[in-house]
C-alpha cells in the first residue's frame, strides 16, 4: 500500500471508483479519448477552407 502525502491527509481526494486502480484507468482512457479528439481537430483544421465555401469569400 502506498502512503498519503502531508497534503492529502488533510484534504483527500474523492474518488468516483471503488477501487484506485479503476479510478486511475478510468481517468487514462478519458485522456486517450480527449488526445484523440483533439488530434482530429488538428488534423480537420488542417483541411483548406475553401473545400467547404467551394471556393466562396465570405
Amino acid at each position: 500500500m502506498s502512503e498519503v502525502c502531508d497534503n492529502h491527509k488533510w484534504k483527500p481526494v474523492k474518488i468516483y471508483c471503488k477501487c484506485i486502480g479503476c479510478e486511475i484507468e478510468s481517468l487514462n482512457q478519458r485522456i486517450k479519448e480527449q488526445e484523440e479528439l483533439l488530434q482530429w481537430f488538428r488534423a480537420r483544421s488542417a483541411i483548406d477552407p475553401t473545400e467547404f465555401t467551394q471556393g466562396d469569400s465570405p
